[in-house]
């Protein structure tokens, strides 16, 4: 995604003042924290059915864990390949 590219250009080339290059020099106990919050935020707009709310807190969320795969190394295309790969796959009982 474009957003990905983006998260990984400020890992390459890290850019003063971005909330990015802070997760990223935070490393996993930020990155992780960050994670976690924006977890709860989204059950509990989900909970609330506010769909807005659950919009907004599946994007923070989303956007989180792409820089934690950014960190790791993982490209958001091989997380792509994996859901495609699942829909392919047996189905589990």
């Amino acid at each position: 995604s474009d957003l990905y590219k983006v998260i990984e250009e400020r890992l390459a080339s890290p850019e003063k003042n971005s909330y990015t290059n802070k997760l990223l020099k935070g490393g996993d106990n930020l990155i992780l924290k960050k994670i976690g919050e924006e977890t709860a935020e989204f059950i509990m707009a989900c909970k609330d059915n506010n769909s807005e709310s659950i919009s907004n807190e599946a994007a923070d969320l989303i956007f989180h864990l792409q820089v934690g795969l950014a960190h790791h190394g993982v490209n958001w295309r091989d997380v792509l390949e994996v859901l495609a790969n699942r829909r392919n796959a047996p189905r589990r009982e």
